[in-house]
């Protein structure tokens, strides 16, 4: 006799403990428990730099101003092109991921935040400063979706 998990009853168990065992999840993953809880370890961290990346930034407003001999205001407006790109490069990475796979996403979305944040250290000039900030957003904001996508299943 065959059951389904729904028509599981005790009187089913009794007859056919094998049933009980059947109608329990099982874990189909390679990865060991500790294996999955470093992976999330390591997704949140990622994930954690695009938040980071946009804060840290605040303090250093009215020094950056002074040294590239410009206006906060519009120093404000590498916070803001920031933000706008940090909403919109998710789908676009997203959409890429779809069609190339997600690790090469990943590390081409990774790769371009670590090429923007040198570029950021040696550029001197308000528009580099400007659209390096923008390339910086859509490299990191653009890594939290590969990384829920591949490994939220783990859990």
């Amino acid at each position: 006799m065959t059951v389904m998990p729904t028509e599981l009853h005790p009187q089913h168990v009794q007859e056919d403990p094998e049933a009980l065992a059947c109608a329990l999840p099982q874990s189909h993953s390679a990865f060991s428990s500790r294996d999955k809880r470093w992976i999330v370890v390591l997704v949140a961290f990622a994930a954690w730099f695009s938040t980071l990346s946009s804060f840290i930034y605040f303090p250093a407003i009215p020094a950056l101003a002074e040294s590239l001999h410009t206006s906060i205001g519009r120093i404000n407006m590498t916070v803001t092109s920031y933000l706008i790109v940090s909403g919109i490069a998710p789908s676009i990475v997203g959409n890429a991921a779809d069609l190339t796979g997600r690790r090469p996403s990943l590390v081409i979305a990774l790769s371009i935040y670590v090429a923007a944040n040198i570029a950021l250290a040696v550029q001197d000039s308000f528009w580099g400063l400007f659209s390096l900030r923008m390339v910086q957003s859509a490299g990191i904001s653009g890594v939290t979706v590969p990384y829920v996508a591949e490994y939220a299943p783990l859990l």
